[in-house]
């Protein structure tokens, strides 16, 4: 028998629609849980992003997405000089991207 990655209740369904969103993995996070966390998941090694990456940009306000902004910039020049963090540069840049294009849509709308 499984564990909530969340609440670490017994379950063990496995929902191809919850995957985290970082890499994309299965994750097992009860129905309570799931209603939650809004559909964004992070599996046990993406945990120390819960609070910067998110899947969907949509429900988050402006001052949301810079606190984003700000944390996954300080966590992507934590990593520079490393030539082995190469890929987690790249996803936290790529997701950077994603949060200022939401924020420069947001000014727009204004």
């Amino acid at each position: 028998v499984g564990r909530c990655l969340e609440c670490d209740a017994p379950f063990d369904a496995v929902d191809w629609r919850r995957v985290c969103c970082v890499c994309h993995n299965l994750v097992l996070v009860c129905d309570g849980c799931c209603q939650a966390l809004g559909g964004d998941y992070h599996c046990k090694q993406h945990q120390h992003l819960k609070s910067l990456y998110f899947e969907n940009l949509g429900r988050f306000c402006k001052g949301d997405l810079e606190r984003q902004r700000a944390g996954l910039a300080s966590l992507h020049a934590s990593l520079l000089g490393d030539r082995r963090q190469k890929n987690r540069r790249r996803t936290l840049m790529n997701q950077l991207q994603r949060v200022e294009a939401r924020i420069a849509q947001l000014d727009g709308a204004s």
